[in-house]
């Protein structure tokens, strides 16, 4: 008997083993015949031989056909008439997709993936044709037939064939949505949340990374109909109790909302559980209301927007919701990235709005998501919100003209959050109290279980949880299952030993595993962890969830886990002795570790490493990612035209809101000291760098020039030791600006001469470019102005021809020395040319970093030139951008040359405390040439016009 498949891998056996033929053209020729079953003579020379001559071919068919002839045990290839030639109709052999075509079950044990799976002739380019269309065909008739088959045992309600014949399907065409649709229709039909959920998010990953396309919307509506029902049951499982003063308060609140969409902000406070997660929950369902959600934690109150993460995945997601300008995507995918994974194929957005406050761009962007659209934002644990979300929040509270409601939950009252919002119409409080003697036995009697307390244990009950609604649910489970209990002081450490004491192994392990986690962790890296089957992991976790340990929660579309309270965790985590504690940690921060890729997206990783490294007693390891973890929203430079990056600029994310930055470098520089240095000292040094870096940047922004370059001059030193040519290049630069800014030109001249040094040592050809048009902006400022235009000239030669817009701010510097040097010359009009072609090139990038300078060149050139209507025009321009952003270069310069236009153009009078201000200003700059040239412009009148 011969056995040939064509599925998969081709390969014909007999006797139990393979079958080996002479060569691939008598395979193939057999393999034509087996599926086809008849053809003539010529047709097979010609699809086999089509370059040779007719005579050539038909020779080298009617020798391939005797050597299979002879190669085989059977003869199954006969000859009808001169030209036919069959296949053996009744022969001693089988081919499995004739089979599988009438019994298309068949194929759901068998997960097969093409049809002549790397099969290929050479030299037959007719053969190879129609073995792509014949695998095409034969494919479509399975497909066919599986869907035939997977709708006969859907109408019988066969869940778990259909879920075979959905793979099978699936195994054949990895891209098909029907095959996907009916797999997650099934997996939801079986209440199989979890796999459901990771076979859709797997299908549209794929769809995004190789198509760039998301699934179609008959698949999202299948997914969501069941996340929907699974919402509902979740919903439902809750006994709640009370609360009605303030559910109907909700309602009116909720029903003005409705009606005329309103700015509007509930916050619930209570202590820890006393309710206010229940309520929020209940609230959201009874009313139905469209809202997007997320939750904060303790181990995340130093990630910056961490929680707005989830805010705008859920806003993105939402249906209705109008698309966003490129330059917003751009914002978004900058600070979260992966979140616009339908935007992922997306290139060359443009570069962000020259915007200082990240603040005003994200409350931009909400506004154009809620246009129209009113949503509410649901924050969890809000006591928990790190400064930079809590800035965000306040500045949609009190400036953002969008019409959405803002419910939160926290533990600590609204005036330590929200000081100045509390009188405002909008802010509504809701307090929840603990329940009163009567209240706990009106809850005792409503509650499920229905439990018969005597008038005694109803008191003892009130007095150990003192009015606790969580305290008091956990009393009346324990006395459910042991009735002979009684109820005692110390109520909930009691009630939860006697919840959790007649655990199971696997029970208990997927708690303690849990418990290890600050926040939801994924399901299947808590199998992995763990070295648990999926399938006993649900099962357990269903049983779990009867008894109130653990609940479900959809959160952003998808099912994750948690206690049913932090307390239940805190009782399983602190049970766990201090090596199993250590062990475990250090497992999950290796996998995490696993999932950085050394992309912008690592941040969101940190503040899971930072937690688990600590409590796996790492804290050498820990501090790594403290460091990295700062040094990312710490990331903006001091200098006036720094790179473009992706399109977008360098230094986009701000440092950490109104926090002691010294105090916090400095706790991190004494932990570098005082840890136990490991075998890595490069890894330490790289460190020791970043924190150099980070402290010099700041005190130089801060004006505290000395102690900054010593961080600088450190940094060097360090970078050195190290081998880092990018870290030392960095310092010099830092040093070069900060000659500029104190006109210090013997500085100036060493640090470009050291830079260029270590540039052409690492070959970085680019960075040799900018360190040339500093060292132009050398000579210039030296005088040497020949010099000046050949070193700007030499550097726009190299910044030009990269293929990007990463160095266009370089070139509208170099466009800026080169106006500064006509204008020395006094080619004023040339140098307004120049400083024009500098400040296109800001409009095209949408930026107005580094402008208020150059307008300020020009401005002056104007005012050279006797053109003082446009000078004033210019120099207004710069004002505005100089008020609005952290630049001081130039500054008191444009504002003394502004002061001194207006009050000779406008009649209005420049005072001398205005002028003093101004002069303080290039005082504390220090360059010479602005001081004197602030002072020239000094009012002449005695008397202060604005007293």
């Amino acid at each position: 008997m011969l056995t040939i498949h064509v599925l998969d891998i081709p390969r014909v056996i007999h006797g139990g083993r393979p079958l080996r033929f002479p060569y691939r053209k008598a395979e193939a020729l057999f393999y034509y015949m087996a599926v086809m079953k008849q053809s003539n003579r010529e047709h097979l020379a010609a699809l086999l031989w089509c370059d040779e001559t007719d005579e050539v071919a038909r020779k080298n068919l009617r020798q391939t056909l005797y050597i299979l002839k002879k190669s085989l045990p059977y003869p199954v290839i006969q000859s009808m008439g001169k030209s036919t030639l069959v296949f053996e109709p009744e022969g001693p052999w089988t081919l499995d997709i004739d089979e599988l075509i009438k019994t298309p079950e068949i194929l759901a044990d068998q997960y097969a993936t093409k049809v002549f799976s790397g099969f290929f002739v050479k030299e037959a380019p007719l053969f190879n044709d129609w073995l792509a269309e014949k695998s095409d065909e034969i494919l479509n008739r399975l497909m066919a037939g599986l869907e035939e088959a997977f709708q006969a045992a859907y109408r019988d309600h066969q869940w778990p064939l259909c879920e075979k014949l959905a793979k099978a399907m699936i195994s054949l065409d990895d891209y098909s949505e029907t095959a996907y649709r009916c797999l997650i229709d099934i997996y939801g039909l079986q209440k199989k949340i979890y796999k459901m959920q990771k076979t859709y998010n797997h299908f549209k990953h794929q769809l995004i990374r190789e198509l760039g396309v998301e699934p179609s919307n008959e698949v999202k509506q299948v997914f969501e109909d069941h996340m929907a029902q699974k919402r509902h049951e979740i919903s439902g499982e809750d006994f709640f109790f009370g609360k009605e003063p303030e559910i109907h308060r909700f309602r009116s609140l909720e029903e003005g909302h409705r009606k005329d969409p309103a700015k509007a902000v509930i916050y619930v406070c209570g202590g820890s559980g006393e309710g206010k997660t229940t309520l929020i929950h209940q609230l959201l369902s009874r009313f139905d209301l469209p809202y997007v959600q997320t939750h904060c934690y303790e181990a995340e109150v130093r990630q910056a927007y961490r929680p707005w993460q989830s805010l705008f995945k859920g806003l993105m997601e939402s249906p209705q919701i109008p698309p966003l300008r490129n330059d917003q995507l751009q914002v978004l995918h900058t600070y979260f990235p992966g979140i616009l994974s339908r935007y992922a194929a997306e290139e060359n957005l443009p570069s962000l709005p020259g915007r200082e406050n990240i603040d005003l761009i994200f409350l931009d962007i909400i506004e154009s998501l809620l246009d129209k659209n009113p949503l509410w934002l649901v924050i969890d644990d809000a006591q928990w919100l790190d400064p930079h979300s809590l800035g965000l929040l306040n500045t949609v509270i009190h400036y953002g003209s969008v019409k959405v409601g803002i419910l939160l939950g926290s533990r600590i009252p609204p005036d330590r959050l929200f000081r100045d919002s509390l009188r405002q119409p909008y802010f509504h409080r809701f307090d929840l109290e603990p329940l009163s003697h009567e209240e706990t036995r009106a809850f005792i009697k409503a509650h499920p279980e229905r439990i018969r307390f005597s008038r005694e244990e109803e008191q003892e009950l009130y007095e150990a949880s003192k009015g606790n609604l969580f305290l008091i649910h956990s009393g009346i489970m324990v006395k459910s299952s042991h009735p002979e209990m009684k109820i005692e002081a110390a109520v909930y450490q009691e009630l939860l030993r006697t919840r959790l004491k007649s655990l199971g192994d696997l029970d208990r392990k997927i708690l303690e595993g849990l418990s290890l986690f600050f926040d939801q962790p994924n399901i299947y890296m808590l199998c992995e962890l763990l070295a648990i089957d999926l399938m006993d992991f649900f099962e357990s976790v269903e049983g779990l969830k009867r008894l109130q340990i653990l609940k479900e929660q959809i959160v952003q579309n998808e099912l994750k886990l948690s206690f049913s309270h932090h307390l239940i965790r805190e009782e399983i985590y602190n049970k766990l002795s201090v090596g199993k504690k250590r062990i475990l940690h250090l497992r999950i921060a290796g996998l995490y570790e696993e999932k950085l890729e050394n992309q912008p997206r690592d941040r969101f990783y940190y503040p899971q490493l930072i937690y688990h490294f600590e409590r796996s007693l790492e804290p050498s390891k820990a501090l790594k990612y403290k460091i990295l973890n700062l040094d990312t929203f710490f990331n903006y430079t001091h200098e006036l035209y720094p790179l473009l990056k992706d399109g977008i600029l360098e230094d986009l994310p701000s440092p950490p809101h109104q926090e002691d930055i010294l105090g916090i470098l400095g706790a991190l520089e004494k932990e570098l000291d005082t840890s136990r240095v490991s075998d890595d000292l490069a890894q330490v040094q790289l460190l020791r760098v970043l924190l150099l870096h980070m402290k010099g940047r700041y005190l130089i922004k801060e004006g505290q020039y000395a102690r900054g370059n010593q961080c600088i001059l450190a940094l060097l030193e360090a970078s050195n030791q190290l081998g880092s040519p990018d870290y030392y290049i960095l310092g010099c630069r830092q040093m070069i600006y900060s000659g500029i800014q104190n006109h210090d030109l013997v500085k100036m001249d060493r640090y470009i001469r050291l830079g260029l040094q270590k540039a052409r040592e690492a070959d970085y050809r680019f960075d040799e470019a900018i360190l040339i048009r500093l060292r132009g902006l050398y000579h210039l400022l030296s005088g040497q102005l020949d010099q000046a235009e050949k070193d700007l000239e030499s550097s726009l030669a190299v910044i030009r021809n990269y293929p990007t817009h990463k160095y266009d701010l370089h070139t509208a510097a170099a466009l800026n020395y080169l106006g500064e040097v006509a204008r020395s010359r006094g080619n004023l009009d040339q140098a307004v040319v120049k400083f024009n072609e500098a400040l296109a090139l800001y409009r095209a990038l949408n930026t107005s970093r580094g402008m208020a300078p150059i307008l300020t060149n020009k401005a002056l050139a104007l005012y050279q030139s006797g053109r003082l209507t446009a000078a004033r025009e210019t120099i207004h321009e710069a004002a505005r951008i100089f008020g609005e952003s952290q630049t001081v270069w130039k500054k008191a310069t444009a504002l003394a040359l502004e002061g001194h236009l207006e009050e000779i153009l406008l009649g209005r009078p420049f005072s001398r405390k205005a002028f003093g201000e101004i002069h303080l200003l290039a005082q504390k700059i220090g360059n010479p040439e602005e001081i004197a040239f602030v002072e020239n412009l000094a009012p002449t009148e005695t008397v202060d016009h604005h007293q």
